[in-house]
């Protein structure tokens, strides 16, 4: 096979889940590429598979081989030397489309440990060794049961009178340990249980439900699929997340995750696995050991907002209108591109095998330097090309598209020449990682750096891991970098009189005494809704320092476009592991450390790089809209510091903002949810809608203002700005934004200046100064900017004592002048 991209046919099973007939989207797709398929309309279709297990497998649509075969006598050409060393020499991944018309099984699939325990003692029931996390994109409206429910949800239903048996008789506090037990008591209760059970929620009240209500309607549905025996209908009403998800909507499953589909057309796509654990939704007989199934679940709680995975923009589009949905896994990411008459995308190179389906509209690919019609049910297969990015099956909704493609050449172990931009809707893997092993190898030759760097060529140039162990920082960057940009920054750090004395000398040493004389004003503690969070345990002044915390890693923020998401995670865990104490970062998320990186960092520039850094205590402090501290980054130290705006009592949370004061309500959320993964539900966000639209209409407003007070003063109409600047203060007071919007001082104090009001001058000086003095471990830019200050106060005051002084003589004179008395 020497064609570089071919197209494919899929084949459909037909589980008793499915659609029927003609309703089945998987049939009507299945039926578009391989003429001789059939659709009969008293047969039920499930699923179309599209990949290479040996289950419902693939085929060429030219020749008829299948997929597999092709792909084994082809491998180095068409897979690549990564997935032939560490993936088998097979797709890693598995795609689908699903037609669901009632409830799947009640599921797990296990993780690879377990699976690979399943599969050497039943081959034939567990067919492969791995595990099988999957993503679930809605192509219509989906009904689906996934992960536990938060137990305060759960909770309530399990005091009900047709419950409450299933709790534990010497439960005194619920855990994850008493939702295990619930869930087996559940599943292991005799049919007579069951419907009875059943029968009695049906009799209660939708106000008893609650939140839960929605059992009502759901019941009846799964008694009449399944019977009123089933115990999956338990299980899945009164301790899982049901969830609606509209098109376009993604879902992650993981490992260990219960799941089961309710209702609706999907795209799934999975690690290369068929292992499942049913227990529910099917005959008994299908059912696996529930004892087996209940111990390998993963009992964490979820949100319904935690379940869903958030399509995101990827670099990699050139218009923008394809969106990538990353899984915390590295098997493969799913792009969706969703484009309307005339529209085209240009999607950039990526790593490895990939597998694009068009599911909807029509259109056409260039690619490889031939045109491809793009029919809908059309499914491509691309060869392995050299790129930064991890696998993809890429999903296509589209009347109409035109994409293009340079060829870029093979992959090197070396550093190859820069690759062209690749245009195409695939997505594949490359080679391993790739260690660069001509760095000297004694120790004299890595200063300042206390460990040999560790390197991972790229495109064009190696992205490397740089520690100082001694002071706690690891640095991700390009050894141009490191050796440049980078070096004068850390004088503090490697200087040979460097020590931790250094973060204290600064402009307010009197803050910093205050500090290290009381220790840490607050303490970590679990906050409902949001994990963990800092907690004041004594009074702290407004305008006092709470904390300093030094970065623990810096990473440069185009280094993960740069290479594959495998060597992401290696370039993470060898900065954590090699810090002087790696728990404290690693501690952060559970997901390792590329997750604590996504969901724990602040972008700083550095150098006038910008980087992602991540800072080990401050990551425990929480976002608010209205904060009560402020953070600030300095340069010279690489240190951030937090200050309090405001008087904060024992007991209350300290929190900062993540966003810019500015911003507006949606805005907000929609950067929280991209870049930190949550939903804040500060008080602002959750106030009444009123509340909010008003919020938003000053904020909008501030942002205005700022804009017309500088248009104004470059015009020299500084009147006109002065008004402007009392009402911009008006409003950001009006907001509680005084002390987050601090940096606007100087504008006001130079104007104020050029109209002749000294004393509003000088107010809005020393509010700057404060600000700037405030930071406690300053940049050199701060610093110079105070020295600067403390020179325009002096004249300032010099300034006001003259006038004050001439105004003292005039009035003296004015008094010695004699009085004419009639």
């Amino acid at each position: 096979m020497a064609d570089r991209v071919f197209q494919l046919t899929g084949s459909c099973n037909n589980y008793p889940w499915g659609k029927q007939g003609q309703q089945s989207l998987a049939a009507q797709l299945c039926r578009k590429t391989d003429k001789d398929f059939q659709i009969k309309d008293d047969e039920f279709y499930s699923e179309m598979w599209f990949g290479d297990y040996p289950d419902y497998p693939a085929r060429v649509l030219k020749t008829g081989e299948l997929l597999k075969d092709v792909l084994d006598k082809n491998k180095e050409k068409l897979l690549g030397k990564k997935v032939i060393e560490h993936l088998d020499g097979r797709l890693p991944f598995l795609p689908k489309i699903l037609s669901i018309a009632k409830a799947l099984p009640l599921q797990i699939h296990p993780n690879k440990d377990l699976a690979a325990k399943l599969h050497a003692k039943d081959p034939e029931n567990f067919t492969d060794p791995n595990h099988k996390p999957e993503i679930a994109i809605a192509l219509s409206k989906f009904e689906v049961f996934a992960g536990f429910k938060p137990l305060s949800e759960i909770k309530p239903l399990f005091r009900l009178p047709a419950l409450r048996r299933f709790v534990p008789a010497d439960t005194t506090q619920w855990t994850d340990q008493t939702l295990r037990d619930i869930t087996r008591k559940l599943l292991t209760a005799d049919e007579d249980t069951v419907k009875h059970t059943e029968d009695l929620l049906l009799s209660t009240s939708k106000s008893d439900l609650g939140n839960a209500a929605y059992i009502l309607d759901l019941l009846p549905r799964l008694r009449q699929q399944y019977g009123p025996e089933d115990p999956g209908s338990l299980v899945a009403l009164t301790c899982m997340n049901f969830m609606v998800l509209d098109p376009g909507d993604a879902l992650y499953i993981p490992a260990d995750g219960i799941h089961a589909y309710l209702s609706g057309d999907i795209v799934e796509c999975m690690a290369r696995s068929n292992n499942v654990l049913n227990s529910g939704f099917c005959p008994p007989a299908d059912r696996n050991d529930i004892n087996m199934f209940t111990d390998t679940l993963t009992f964490k709680a979820h949100s319904k907002g935690d379940m869903l995975l958030p399509g995101k923009e990827t670099p990699k589009s050139r218009t923008g209108k394809t969106r990538v949905y990353s899984p915390p896994m590295s098997e493969f990411d799913m792009l969706r591109a969703e484009l309307g008459p005339g529209d085209e995308d240009e999607i950039g190179e990526s790593g490895g095998p990939g597998v694009m389906i068009v599911v909807r509209g029509s259109g056409r690919m260039e690619a490889d330097g031939q045109r491809f019609e793009l029919d809908e049910g059309a499914i491509w297969f691309r060869h392995n090309m050299r790129s930064p990015l991890p696998l993809h099956l890429t999903l296509l909704i589209l009347p109409s598209l035109s994409l293009s493609s340079p060829t870029p050449g093979p992959s090197q172990c070396a550093l190859p020449a820069p690759k062209p931009p690749f245009h195409t809707p695939f997505t594949e893997i490359t080679t391993p990682t790739c260690l660069d092993s001509h760095i000297p190898s004694h120790p004299s030759a890595w200063h300042p750096w206390t460990h040999k760097p560790h390197c991972i060529p790229a495109s064009d140039t190696p992205w490397c891991v740089f520690t100082d162990a001694a002071h706690g920082l690891s640095m991700i960057t390009t050894p141009d970098e490191a050796a440049g940009a980078l070096h004068p920054q850390t004088h503090l750090f490697f200087g040979d009189d460097a020590d931790d004395g250094a973060l204290f000398s600064f402009s307010a040493p009197e803050k910093m005494k205050l500090l290290k004389q009381r220790g840490r004003p607050y303490e970590v503690r679990d906050i409902p809704g949001k994990g963990k969070g800092a907690v004041a345990t004594q009074r702290i002044g407004r305008g006092e320092v709470v904390l300093v915390d030094t970065v623990s890693v810096l990473a440069a923020v185009e280094y993960p476009a740069d290479v594959l998401r495998e060597e992401v995670q290696e370039l993470l865990r060898v900065a954590a592991e090699r810090l002087g104490e790696p728990g404290r970062v690693m501690g952060l998320a559970k997901q390792g450390m590329e997750d604590v990186m996504l969901t724990n960092s602040f972008g700083v520039t550095l150098g006038g790089k910008e980087y992602m850094g991540l800072f080990a205590d401050l990551a425990r402090v929480n976002h608010a809209c209205k904060p009560n501290a402020f953070i600030h980054f300095s340069e010279t130290t690489l240190a951030m510091t937090i200050w309090s705006a405001r008087d904060i009592e024992p007991g209350e949370e300290i929190t900062i903002s993540y966003v810019d004061a500015g911003m507006t309500s949606q805005e907000r959320q929609q950067l929280l949810e991209q870049i930190w993964g949550f939903k804040c539900q500060c008080d602002l966000c959750t106030a009444s809608s009123d509340a909010r639209n008003a919020s938003d209409s000053r904020r909008i407003e501030i942002r205005h203002l700022q804009d017309e007070v500088v248009t104004l003063a470059q015009k020299g109409e500084f009147n006109k700005a002065v008004e402007q600047t009392e009402r911009l203060f008006a409003l950001v007071d009006e907001e509680g934004l005084t002390e987050q919007m601090s940096g606007m001082y100087e504008v006001p104090a130079r104007l104020y200046y050029h109209v002749g009001n000294l004393e509003k001058a000088l107010e809005y000086t020393l509010k700057f100064k404060h600000e700037i003095d405030g930071y406690a471990v300053p940049s050199k830019q701060g610093e110079e900017k105070l020295k600067m200050l403390e020179g325009v106060i002096a004249r300032i005051e010099r300034e006001l004592r003259e006038k004050k002084e001439e105004g003292d003589q005039v009035q003296a004179k004015n008094e010695e002048k004699p009085s004419n008395t009639a």
